[in-house]
């Protein structure tokens, strides 16, 4: 059944769908232990190099080539927690190559963002698999969360709200607000970018009420 949304739900929606069919924002989605451990029977050259969670993110395919042709070694994600007005947390996962940056929005909800959040505060290292959707092939990159992060992911809340509806919403707010080129994810010594794509991680609590509803036109990343 088609479900009615709000105006501001509507232009919403409309921003990220155009978004995705102009390949500015693509698919993120967190792999637990088990699901890795399933994907590394088919991949022998990724055993003892994979484990735990992994945050996935698809970027557009014009910034993986310049990550492939030139042979660029992995940059660490610069990791950035921002505060939403209701009080709710994200954590921003920005990379960038060359003039490039692309930045993987993250609802800090959900029992399985809890799950990954308690392996990242017991000092595993932050995990990031970047691709394309016209390639197989990925990156992988294994960054020391920084001790001022951690310092902002501790005590997290990260029950999902009664109305999933309000974090649909204020998730998709967080992600179009941070398409623009400036923002403080920039590393001082990183140019400025030209170009921004993104990433939203839906907590799998949302996605599974999108899925329920058959709202296909939101409906585009899984966690």
């Amino acid at each position: 059944m088609k479900t009615k949304h709000s105006p501001e739900r509507e232009l919403l929606m409309m921003t990220i769908s155009r978004g995705v069919e102009n390949g500015t924002i693509g698919a993120a989605r967190l792999m637990s232990p088990d699901e890795l451990s399933v994907v590394l029977r088919g991949r022998p050259e990724l055993k003892g190099k994979l484990g735990d969670w992994c945050l996935c993110t698809d970027v557009p395919y014009g910034m993986w080539q310049q990550l492939r042709v030139a042979q660029l070694p992995a940059v660490p994600p610069n990791l950035t927690v921002v505060q939403a007005e209701s009080g709710r947390k994200y954590l921003y996962v920005a990379l960038q190559s060359e003039h490039w940056r692309h930045r993987v929005c993250v609802p800090l909800a959900g029992v399985l963002t809890a799950q990954w959040l308690g392996t990242l505060l017991s000092g595993v290292p932050f995990q990031l698999s970047i691709a394309s959707a016209e390639c197989e092939l990925a990156r992988i990159s294994f960054t020391n969360v920084p001790p001022d992060v951690v310092a902002q992911l501790r005590n997290v809340n990260t029950a999902v709200p009664a109305d999933w509806r309000a974090l649909l919403d204020e998730s998709m707010k967080m992600l179009a607000g941070n398409g623009s080129v400036g923002g403080k994810d920039r590393a001082a010594w990183r140019p400025e970018p030209s170009a921004v794509s993104l990433s939203l991680l839906f907590p799998a609590e949302v996605q599974a009420q999108l899925e329920r509803i058959s709202d296909a036109s939101v409906g585009l990343m899984v966690s």
